[in-house]
């Protein structure tokens, strides 16, 4: 989830405040297209006019890194952003929305390393920043409630005995939150109902219960139906917000037996990320259609694409991660169902 850049503090200068608006846009065109390159061009052209300590420098610096952290390997992500937030925290004041910012970004990639001690430092670090904000900023401050949001993702992905069911607890109070707050039009709100409809997925892949895992497939169903509606027309059917909704619609289908309706979705992700290099989570499209193809019994076209999820997972998560284990049991298991057929 990305916070918007009003760092704390003296009020912008002039020149601040061009880099701001120019960064804002860089970062959203980045975020769509994977091209950071305007944001290399703007970070040279901060330090050059402010500085290399002033809290805009490292405001930039930070959002190109995060946009670079999407698609080059993860270890390499948690030693640039280490690096920074020392850099960060020697120049800038506790309270700076760019150092928590920097900070923030800081656990997601090191959680996001897949490993279980990695796991659990991230609920931690996200807890202990989710009390620290509603000490500095309040309960109910727009900033709080994205770090409430990121502690019950991490609580998710934790994935101990009762996170998940905590984790949709935490989600539903916020996306109730922020309903009640900013109305279910606003692009806030959407955010967590997608985190909402993606642990609900979750949540009926592990449920025993057939009713259970129907309820919970049905309505992750109905929420994303309506996200990638609702973000269509406001961002466009290729933005990324939408065709992550897409891909969480599409999961759903395959959870309530409807693979032959998932297909074509996934593949129109497949096709527009791949045409405008949009930069979505390696492999998540790919293990999708594994999975839908081995549904509707095309098992070689299932290992096919089995084999690219576990390819690109490698590329980008750390070995004994636990993405690229899971993608090597699915490819295991393909290849073993093929030689025994």
């Amino acid at each position: 989830m990305r916070e918007t850049s009003d760092p704390a503090g003296p009020p912008l200068s002039h020149a601040e405040a061009g880099l701001a608006a120019r960064h804002e846009t860089l970062l959203h065109r980045a975020e769509t297209s994977g091209d950071y390159s305007g944001l290399e061009r703007l970070h040279a052209d901060a330090v050059r006019e402010l500085g290399p300590g002033n809290r805009m420098v490292f405001l930039v610096e930070c959002g190109l890194e995060e946009m670079k952290s999407r698609s080059r390997p993860l270890t390499e992500s948690v030693e640039v952003l280490d690096a920074l937030w020392e850099r960060a925290r020697a120049a800038l004041s506790p309270d700076d929305h760019t150092l928590m910012l920097i900070r923030a970004y800081r656990a997601r990639y090191r959680r996001r390393r897949g490993r279980s001690e990695d796991l659990e430092a991230g609920v931690e670090a996200y807890r202990r920043q989710w009390r620290e904000r509603c000490e500095a900023l309040t309960r109910d401050h727009y900033r709080t409630r994205i770090m409430h949001a990121n502690l019950a993702l991490a609580v998710r992905d934790r994935d101990g005995e009762g996170d998940l069911p905590e984790a949709l607890r935490m989600l539903r109070e916020e996306a109730a939150h922020r309903s009640d707050r900013y109305g279910e039009q606003h692009p806030f709100t959407w955010i967590v109902r997608s985190i909402l409809a993606q642990t609900l997925v979750r949540s009926a892949e592990r449920a025993a219960d057939l009713g259970e895992r129907a309820r919970h497939a049905l309505e992750a169903e109905a929420i994303a139906d309506s996200l990638v509606d609702r973000r269509s027309l406001r961002f466009g059917v290729a933005d990324i917000s939408t065709l992550r909704a897409k891909l969480v619609h599409a999961h759903a289908l395959l959870l309530l037996g409807r693979a032959g309706e998932a297909i074509p979705e996934i593949q129109h992700v497949y096709l527009r990320t791949q045409r405008e290099r949009i930069p979505l989570e390696p492999g998540w499209t790919e293990s999708l259609l594994a999975r839908a193809e081995l549904a509707v019994g095309a098992p070689s076209e299932a290992l096919h694409w089995a084999e690219e999820a576990q390819r690109l997972k490698a590329a980008y998560y750390p070995l004994d991660s636990r993405q690229v284990i899971e993608a090597g049991r699915l490819v295991d298991d393909l290849r073993e169902r093929a030689r025994r057929s």
